[in-house]
């Protein structure tokens, strides 16, 4: 697993916990909350927005937008949540298939997080050149092929268009994180398409070299 267990252990045994709506990144962290806390209290959610937090309790957002989804399985729980958010300028949409939602999320994220962080350029940067857009390109042809052998339906060419419409100053929290010295979220993100990949038998070779050179990049700085 690629992302970090110990808050689990923070929750003490017999708390009551009703539901849960986790944003992390990655497909793999549903099944292991859903194994702690129960199928029905987990309500599976994405969200897309380019925030930082420059400070405890100061945080900015940079993109022009932030969208969220959740799974309709929490929509009679979380509706008036949903409203409050859509008041404050959130897109707020409940969805019934979690795994198309859950593959859109990483289909998109996953090759732009990867490539701008191997390549350290933003998104124009990224689009500007030919051997970096090619790359993403084949990058999100990937995670596709891997979202559609896992069940999910997610169509290569709605991604890339909703990447070539970013912000041109646009960068990844992985790319940030790498930039300030922070671990990122590679396994997460990255480890999660390779080995989802590798279990239905698919290459996902351009996935796994972007990993490969992020990961000697963070050995070379420590």
């Amino acid at each position: 697993m690629g992302w970090p267990q110990f808050p689990l252990r923070a929750i003490r045994p017999g708390e009551v916990i009703t539901t849960i709506v986790p944003l992390l990144n990655g497909i793999e962290h549903v099944k292991v909350l859903r194994f702690r806390f129960h199928h029905e209290r987990v309500v599976p959610a994405t969200i897309l927005v380019e925030s930082e937090r420059l400070a405890p309790g100061r945080i900015v957002q940079r993109s022009p937008f932030v969208r969220l989804a959740l799974s309709t399985i929490g929509e009679q729980r979380l509706e008036g949540v949903a409203a409050r958010l859509r008041h404050a300028g959130f897109s707020c949409k409940f969805q019934a298939d979690e795994k198309t939602m859950l593959w859109s999320k990483l289909a998109f994220l996953a090759p732009f997080a990867l490539i701008g962080t191997a390549s350290d350029k933003d998104k124009q940067g990224i689009f500007a050149d030919v051997t970096w857009r090619a790359r993403l390109e084949s990058g999100v042809g990937e995670v596709c092929a891997v979202a559609a052998a896992d069940g999910a339906v997610v169509d290569r060419e709605e991604i890339l268009g909703k990447l070539e419409a970013l912000p041109a100053s646009m960068r990844s929290s992985m790319q940030k994180d790498v930039s300030a010295g922070l671990m990122p979220e590679l396994d997460a993100i990255g480890g999660s398409i390779i080995r989802t990949g590798r279990n239905y038998g698919l290459d996902v070779s351009v996935t796994r070299k972007l990993v490969a050179e992020i990961g000697e990049r963070l050995n070379r700085s420590r």
